[in-house]
């Protein structure tokens, strides 16, 4: 895994942490989101809390994966964390 696959997903759990907790506790910050203000304005307060509960709730999600070096594009391993162990070729060209 690579340092930048790290701290995007530390971007993203901090994030998400601060998206959920300011909307979980109906903070003031939580109206100043340009999302939750045309929600509200299209419907009511508790949908436009509900959507950030649930945004902050997938940025936390999305976070953790990342830390835990899920790879969403499906690609493999890089070298750096590739096992360095030899393969059986190399082993029985060392014993000739």
């Amino acid at each position: 895994m690579i340092s930048q696959d790290i701290f995007v997903g530390v971007v993203a759990l901090a994030t998400g942490l601060f998206i959920f907790v300011s909307a979980a506790l109906k903070t003031p910050w939580a109206n100043k989101f340009w999302i939750a203000r045309h929600i509200e304005n299209s419907s009511n307060a508790s949908v436009s809390r509900l959507v950030l509960l649930a945004i902050g709730a997938l940025c936390v999600l999305l976070g953790t994966l990342l830390i835990l070096g899920f790879f969403p594009s499906g690609e493999e391993p890089t070298v750096e964390s590739a096992p360095t162990q030899p393969t059986h070729e190399s082993l029985l060209l060392a014993h000739k």
